[in-house]
């Protein structure tokens, strides 16, 4: 398996001068280290790059009169949005942010009556959507940034005991996903799970599933609807918002390991490593950016006006 946190914590243990066991912090503690850089030095680095990487699409979420605001997405990374799109079933237009300060402006009575939502502002973790819709006959598009899932080891021993947090795909029929082993005990109808690409960048396939039944003997999980097209054998099966592989370009596992590594130094308290840790984590960032982007090296055309009247984007609904 690549980029596994496995892999992470012995490749990390190496370039630290640590010991495999028995060091100055558990391996638990280690990926908590792992997952903080995760989130902040690798995700800022990847973020810098505006090549799309992490950009999913949330499902519709419908507004109407009575429910005229929109949650921001919880597993948004800092809560961070891509692109707003809005849908009466027949047309899509964009939602352009505005300030809460101008929503006035958006009046829905009056000579001028706006008749659908045009642009939203931000309150807190919601999107509020003016003008406020006069029926339900709109849902919002959101795509965002995805925060990569919670690193975890595939399996952990304990005292000869080996337990299972992992399950790999072997074959997918509907709603009902055949394991190569038993289902981890974790693995109830009372959790929901991630299935996640077991090639790299390991990108989220099916997010939050809803367990209907876990048969270990038959090695199988049934959930409540049909299973995506994209999952295939090799995918990896988790408890929501973990993975046990790094959800990020093979390029970057390099940097990843680093940052862990200066971060190991911090926390034993050797300036000194720590320091030329971070100067070997900002050659490595330097060097894997120009990697990054642009992603796409042949000629792009140049936009010019993205809401031109020739571009059939013009404001909608007044």
């Amino acid at each position: 398996m690549a980029n596994t946190a496995t892999q992470l914590l012995n490749q990390a243990k190496v370039r630290a001068g640590w010991p495999t066991a028995g060091g100055f912090l558990t391996d638990l503690e280690l990926l908590q280290l792992g997952n903080e850089e995760l989130w902040t030095t690798v995700a800022s680095l990847l973020r810098r790059a505006s090549e799309e990487f992490w950009v999913v699409q949330a499902p519709d979420a419908p507004v109407s009169a009575s429910s005229p605001d929109v949650r921001v997405p919880s597993r948004a990374l800092g809560s961070a949005i891509r692109d707003v799109l809005v849908t009466d079933g027949s047309t899509v237009w964009n939602a352009p942010k505005i300030d809460p300060e101008d929503a006035w402006r958006f009046r829905d009575s009056g000579p001028s009556t706006w008749r659908s939502p045009f642009a939203f502002y931000l309150e807190g973790s919601y999107m509020k959507f003016v003008p406020v819709p006069k029926n339900s006959d709109y849902s919002i598009k959101i795509k965002y940034y995805r925060r990569p899932g919670e690193l975890v080891e595939a399996s952990t021993t304990s005292s000869g005991v080996t337990t299972y947090h992992v399950g790999v795909v072997s074959s997918v029929d509907g709603s009902v996903a055949t394991l190569v082993s038993a289902p981890p005990s974790t693995f109830t109808p009372t959790e929901k799970l991630d299935i996640i690409d077991g090639l790299t960048p390991h990108e989220s396939v099916s997010d939050d599933l809803v367990v209907s039944s876990v048969d270990a003997s038959a090695k199988t999980v049934t959930f409540a609807a049909p299973l995506s097209s994209r999952v295939k054998a090799g995918d990896y099966v988790a408890l929501a918002g973990k993975s046990p592989v790094a959800q990020i370009p093979e390029t970057l596992f390099p940097v990843l390991i680093m940052a862990l590594v200066r971060a190991m130094h911090h926390a034993s308290g050797d300036a000194q490593s720590a320091n030329t840790a971070e100067e070997q984590l900002a050659r490595r960032a330097s060097l894997v950016l120009p990697l990054l982007e642009p992603r796409v090296t042949g000629e792009r055309p140049v936009v010019i006006n993205r809401t031109s009247a020739l571009r059939g984007s013009g404001r909608r609904g007044w």
